[in-house]
């Protein structure tokens, strides 16, 4: 089943609408779905409304579901004039620029280790995605996460604590590597 969740910039879910599959899951998921706890995304650093698109494989006989969370909007448009969303958290005076700014090359991974597993998931044989918002510093290395989507609080601590350990090629304007907002997904998978 794949269904269009729209969250309010207050964080709070505004409206679930299925697109596909077996309408006698339909009620079941978007119940499901109504307790997810999503975190707002900001653009030009406000909290924006956003929509994602859930994608909900069940499997009965395991009985559970499997869901995959894609952000769909914000899709911010370039601005034309670059305002300053924030300062650099290692205190310099040098704004945070967004991947999609006009002249920014976004950042690339060179190492991203996977989460590993709590207890309680993996006992529970949970597997999902958790989509993080961080800077990229100058240095390549992550700052400022936040959890911008996840359906599993019992997994939320590892896939932060593996972020943290990621290290990027920084973004870069103008050939001058700059800090870069952007948003990861982890996956969680049981291997």
């Amino acid at each position: 089943m794949i269904a269009r969740v729209v969250v309010a910039a207050n964080s709070q879910t505004k409206d679930i609408s299925v697109l596909e599959g077996d309408s006698s899951l339909a009620r079941d998921a978007r119940t499901a779905i109504r307790k997810w706890r999503f975190h707002a995304i900001r653009a030009h650093g406000q909290p924006v409304e956003n929509i994602y698109q859930v994608r909900v494989r069940f499997n009965a006989l395991l009985q559970e579901a499997i869901s995959d969370v894609v952000l769909e909007s914000p899709k911010v448009e370039p601005p034309r004039v670059i305002v300053p969303v924030r300062t650099n958290v290692s205190g310099a005076d040098e704004p945070i620029h967004s991947a999609s700014e006009p002249g920014v090359v976004p950042p690339h991974q060179l190492y991203a280790p996977e989460p590993d597993f709590s207890e309680a998931a993996r006992k529970k044989q949970v597997q999902r995605t958790v989509n993080i918002a961080l800077v990229v510093g100058v240095d390549g290395f992550p700052k400022d996460l936040g959890v911008a989507c996840s359906s599993t609080p019992d997994l939320i601590e590892n896939a932060l604590a593996a972020v943290r350990q990621w290290k990027f090629v920084p973004a870069t304007k103008d050939g001058k590597a700059v800090p870069v907002e952007i948003l990861v997904s982890v996956s969680l998978e049981l291997r």
